[in-house]
């Protein structure tokens, strides 16, 4: 992904080649895609459900640190899909016309289906 740090006044032809944001966004969302497989594939309870799993019932050391490792591996492929919206939008805000710090400031913070809150990175 080629975006260059801008001054405020630079215009968007100057920060990045469109064909290059367009192909970066599309292939940020079919990872988005691709992880969200492998994710249906760890099983259908949700890292809530899991943690609840593993806090009341009495496993064995074995099948207690499998649901800990399988919990763990699905927080950072969710925090990954997160990554990869977050990117997502900010290509959109730039290919839009604002400027890249613009884009960069006050992002949605999206998990899963839901707006849970604002992102800040300036």
């Amino acid at each position: 992904m080629k975006i260059l740090i801008s001054k405020e006044e630079d215009s968007k032809e100057e920060i990045v080649e469109s064909k290059s944001l367009e192909r970066d966004r599309i292939a940020l969302l079919h990872l988005v895609e691709v992880y969200k497989q492998f994710l249906s594939k760890l099983g259908n309870t949700t890292i809530d459900k899991d943690k609840e799993l593993l806090n009341n019932i009495q496993l064995t050391y074995r099948l207690y640190f499998a649901l800990k490792y399988r919990i763990e591996l699905k927080g950072i492929i969710q925090s990954q899909i997160n990554l990869c919206n977050i990117a997502v939008s900010i290509i959109e805000r730039v290919k839009s016309g604002v400027t890249f710090n613009l884009a960069c400031s006050k992002i949605p913070c999206i998990e899963g289906d839901n707006v849970t809150g604002i992102l800040y990175l300036f």
